[in-house]
Parts: structure tokens; sequence; C-alpha cells
């Protein structure tokens, strides 16, 4: 479930909502990761351009490392969103940028620690109402009732 954070495009909605549907199936695109678009999220950040640098920066977060994602699989995966940044910016883009840069980080949910609830999931599990239901990894749910509010404090 990567998370991509992608930093210096500015663009207006329509164009947006292209280059995020272009980045969700880009990942998708890639059979080694078994993954689709609905996994991806994507997050543009607002950055100003300090001097003159002008970069666009995509962060690719959250890729669980497990086979057959090697180191290769995540080149390609990086090479194919340096890509679709680099059209984006040929097609919709005026001015200059100096860099575009796609690091993608491995990330490991039993060494790093992970947690998700998916709102669309139905419960197996009748819960009560004042029950809150967490999802801590694919196929562990866990219930938990919510803390007491506090108490006042005396005077």
């Amino acid at each position: 479930m990567p998370i991509l954070f992608v930093y210096g495009v500015r663009l207006t909605s329509k164009k947006m909502d292209a280059l995020y549907n272009n980045l969700r199936a880009s990942v998708e695109a890639i059979p080694e990761l078994d993954l689709t678009r609905d996994d991806v999220s994507v997050h543009f950040i607002e950055t100003m351009f300090v001097g003159n640098e002008k970069a666009i920066t995509v962060m690719v977060e959250g890729l669980f490392e497990k086979l057959p994602r090697t180191h290769e699989v995540r080149t390609r995966l990086a090479d194919r969103i340096r890509d679709i940044i680099l059209e984006a910016h040929k097609t919709y883009v005026k001015g200059a940028i100096h860099v575009i840069e796609v690091p993608v980080k491995r990330f490991d949910p039993d060494k790093d620690g992970f947690s998700v609830h998916r709102f669309d999931e139905p419960s197996e599990k009748k819960v009560d109402e004042d029950e809150v239901q967490l999802i801590s990894e694919p196929g562990v749910t866990i219930h938990a009732k919510p803390l007491d509010p506090p108490r006042p404090s005396s005077p």
C-alpha cells in the first residue's frame, strides 16, 4: 500500500486528477508489485521554490518489503513515476524545472510498524456501538472500547 507524496507540482484540479490517476495506474502496471490502483494513495504537497532550485520530488513511502519487490522492481517503479511526471510537466506546466527525483523507500511492517483502517470492509464480528474496530495488518482485526472521557478536576 504505497503512499506517493508529490512535491513541486502545481496544476489545475482537472489536470491534477489526470496526474493522480496516471500515478496510481503506474503502480498497478508493474505486476511484481501485486497492487491495484486502489492500494495506492497520492498526496500533492504545495511547495515554494527557493532560489534557482526548481525540483519535482515524488517520495514513495510504505511499499512493503517482500519478494519479488527487488531493487530492480523498485527502480522500474521510480523510472515509471519519473516518466509520468516528466510527461505531465511537458504537457501542462510552463517554466523550467531542474530535476525530477523519485526515491522509493522500502517498508517492513514487521520491523517498522503499520496500522490501517478501511471503511469499505464489512466487519465479520458484530461490534458494540461503543467499540472501535481497528485493523493493524491485513487479516487481523482488533476491537477496542474507547477510553472513558477525562473527569473534571476538583479545584
